[in-house]
């Protein structure tokens, strides 16, 4: 995601005047969190920075989504199956 997309869903039409500085500060804090939660992979590695922002990379089954839509299916097939 785009670094002014960031700022602009994290601030709206009243962003910082050093958006870009405080958007940094709020991924660092981010890549903390997602240390604590992930011992997995390096901070680093699982919020990358990528012009022009950021990229997170997850596994499917670690998104509401994909799991979501995997329990659809699963309960599709055991609903035919009676």
């Amino acid at each position: 995601m785009s670094s002014d997309r960031l700022i602009d869903e994290l601030w709206g039409e009243n962003p910082p005047k050093t958006g870009g500085a405080a958007l940094q500060v709020r991924i660092s804090a981010l890549r903390r969190r997602l240390q604590e939660k992930d011992q997995r992979q390096s901070p680093s590695e699982l919020l990358v920075t990528r012009a022009p922002g950021y990229l997170l990379h997850v596994e499917s089954d670690e998104l509401d989504a994909a799991r979501f839509e995997h329990l659809i299916a699963a309960g599709r097939s055991a609903n035919a199956g009676r």
